[in-house]
C-alpha cells in the first residue's frame, strides 16, 4: 500500500482486505446450576459475576446464594516444572457478602451456583381406592411411609380389601437403563433360543404390601417408605380365584375357603400333559408371589391367581416384563441381575 512493492494483478485474481476484527480471539464465561438460563456468554473486558447472574435469567427459586464457586482455569506461566494444580476456585457467600457480586471475571471463568440443602419441589403421591379420602397428597417430609398417608386419607372405608393393597412405582431413569442393559446381555448370552419383547418393558411396575403387618407396627420395615410419584391402590374385596396355564381351561372361580390348590386346579379342568406341577406358584392381589417352598406353602386367598408353568415355555418363550422387574428392581447389583436373567433363561429339568 505504501507502493514500494506493486504486483501485477491477473485475470480471476481475488483481492482481499482484513479487518482488525478477524484477528481478535474471542473467548467465553460459563455459568451453571441452579440459574434460570445458564449459558455460555462471550467474555468482554470488565465483566463481573453479578453480569453473568443477570444474563442467565437470574437466579432460581432453589439457589443457594451462600455457596458460589468461580473455577478459573490454571494460567500458563511458561513454567517448566509440572503442576497438580487444573483451576483455581473461589468461592463466595453473597448472602452474608453481597459486595462479591463485583468479582471480576476472567476468560474461561465457569460460575456454579449450588442447590440449597433444605430446598426440594413438592413431591406428591396418590392414593386410590377403598379409603375415605382418595386422591394425591403432598410429601411434608423426607421419609413417608404407606401408614402416614392411610391415616391422611382417613383409613380405609367399609368395602376396603386391605390384603389387596399394592404399591404401583415408576422405575427411575437409572433403573429403566440398567433393566435395558441386562436385558440386552440375556439376549446376548441366549442366542436365538429366547425371544425377547422389549415393549412389554413398562416404566411402572408393584410392590406388594402387607398391609396388616404395616398398620399393626407403623415404622416397621412392612411399612413401606414412599417416593415421589407412587401409587397406593386399596381394591375392593375379590372373592374369585383366577387359575391359569398349564391346565386344560383357564377359569375364575369363586373363592372356597376350604378348597385346596389341586381344587382349584380341577375347576379348570385339571393338568394338561406339558404341565410343571411342581412348580405351581400364586399370585396375590398385593402383588406378592409363594411358591411350594414359601413360608405356608402355597395358601389361596381370595383374589388370587394360580399359575401353573408349562414345559414348552422353557425354551423360546417371551421374558415377560414382570419377570424383568422383579429381577432389575430388587438384585443390589448390575453382575446380579445379569446372572438371575441368564439362569432364568437356562432350561431346566421338569
Amino acid at each position: 500500500m505504501s507502493g514500494e512493492e506493486d504486483v501485477a494483478l491477473k485475470n480471476d485474481d481475488k483481492v482481499r482486505l482484513f479487518s482488525t476484527g478477524e484477528f481478535a480471539f474471542r473467548t467465553f464465561v460459563y455459568t451453571k446450576g441452579e440459574l434460570n438460563r445458564p449459558d455460555t456468554f462471550v467474555f468482554r473486558p470488565g465483566m463481573t459475576l453479578g453480569d453473568v447472574i443477570l444474563m442467565s435469567g437470574g437466579y432460581t427459586i432453589g439457589a443457594a446464594q451462600s455457596n458460589i464457586d468461580i473455577a478459573r482455569r490454571n494460567s500458563n506461566d511458561g513454567s517448566a516444572s509440572e503442576s497438580d494444580t487444573i483451576s483455581t476456585v473461589f468461592n463466595f457467600n453473597l448472602s452474608e457478602h453481597p459486595e462479591a457480586i463485583e468479582f471480576a471475571l476472567e476468560p474461561y471463568d465457569a460460575i456454579f451456583v449450588r442447590t440449597a440443602p433444605n430446598y426440594k419441589p413438592q413431591q406428591t403421591i396418590s392414593i386410590l381406592g377403598e379409603v375415605v379420602f382418595p386422591g394425591q397428597y403432598v410429601m411434608e417430609k423426607n421419609v413417608v411411609r404407606i401408614t402416614d398417608v392411610i391415616f391422611k386419607a382417613g383409613g380405609f372405608n367399609s368395602d376396603a380389601y386391605i390384603k389387596g393393597c399394592v404399591l404401583e412405582r415408576r422405575l427411575t431413569e437409572e433403573e429403566y437403563a440398567r433393566t435395558m442393559v441386562a436385558l440386552e446381555y440375556a439376549r446376548h448370552k441366549a442366542g436365538d433360543s429366547t425371544t425377547f419383547d422389549a415393549s412389554d418393558l413398562k416404566r411402572t411396575f408393584t410392590i406388594g404390601i402387607d398391609m396388616d403387618a404395616a398398620m399393626d407396627s407403623p415404622g416397621s420395615y412392612a411399612d413401606i417408605v414412599i417416593r415421589d410419584g407412587d401409587v397406593i391402590r386399596v381394591p375392593k374385596m375379590n372373592n374369585t380365584v383366577t387359575i391359569s396355564g398349564g391346565v386344560l381351561y383357564r377359569n375364575v372361580v369363586t373363592y372356597n375357603p376350604g378348597y385346596s390348590v389341586s381344587d382349584y386346579i380341577e375347576q379348570a379342568g385339571g393338568y394338561i400333559k406339558q404341565a410343571r406341577k411342581n412348580k405351581t406358584y400364586i399370585v396375590y392381589m398385593n402383588g406378592n408371589l409363594a411358591t411350594r417352598k414359601s413360608k405356608g406353602g402355597l395358601k389361596v386367598e381370595p383374589g388370587c391367581e394360580i399359575v401353573v408353568p408349562v414345559k414348552e415355555a422353557e425354551s423360546g418363550r417371551k421374558l415377560s416384563a414382570t419377570e424383568i422387574f422383579s429381577i432389575a428392581t430388587s438384585t443390589a447389583s448390575l453382575a446380579t441381575m445379569v446372572i438371575s436373567l441368564v439362569r432364568l433363561l437356562t432350561p431346566s429339568a421338569s
